[in-house]
């Protein structure tokens, strides 16, 4: 298989695996090792319980019978993109997680270098969908609704803040670069 140019660059990965003796494909690339290999499960434990409250804040949310989210898109569609964030967010960890320590190139590329980022969109979209509920309960008669969207607020901003959190834990964590796994 020769080198992948142009859009097929994506699966270059692909070229760090050769045939050994026994006929089986063996990565000799590059691996990404844990600076504090002894505070990894902790880390994960940490980052799964906090995206899953997220999530479950989120999700409880979008269920109760708030103002805005019934009736305003300018709520739904960052409250449709902070789930997405968090389902992405979730399977990149599932990745990270299930992943042996050192962590092939391509895996963390995909999973523990873009985490920090998509755990801060689904924060930005909680705390956008925060602000347009309270644009709503301020702006729309809301006849009694205030305590559903008041609920929904809180619900929001908890959310955001684990995301936050997690962000930070993410960002702090270092890696070691090892250009081939010694035996």
């Amino acid at each position: 298989m020769g080198m992948l140019t142009g859009k097929h660059k994506d699966r270059s990965y692909l070229d760090d695996y050769q045939i050994n003796e026994e006929g089986q494909y063996e990565y000799q690339g590059t691996f990404y090792r844990w600076e504090e290999p002894e505070k990894r499960k902790g880390v994960q434990q940490g980052l799964w319980l906090r995206l899953t409250a997220a999530a479950v804040l989120m999700l409880a949310a979008g269920c109760i019978p708030a103002p805005g989210v019934n009736h305003a898109f300018y709520l739904l569609l960052p409250y449709a993109a902070g789930l997405g964030c968090c389902i992405w967010s979730a399977m990149a960890l599932g990745r990270m997680c299930t992943e042996d320590d050192p962590m092939r190139e391509h895996v963390f590329q995909t999973s523990a270098d873009r985490l920090p980022v998509t755990f801060l969109l689904a924060c930005a979209a909680a705390v956008i969908c925060v602000i347009a509920e309270a644009v709503h309960l301020i702006g729309f008669n809301t006849e009694g609704s205030i305590l559903w969207g008041t609920v929904f607020i809180m619900l929001e901003a908890v959310a955001a803040w684990l995301l936050l959190t997690n962000r930070r834990k993410m960002s702090g964590l270092t890696w070691k670069k090892e250009e081939k796994l010694s035996e």
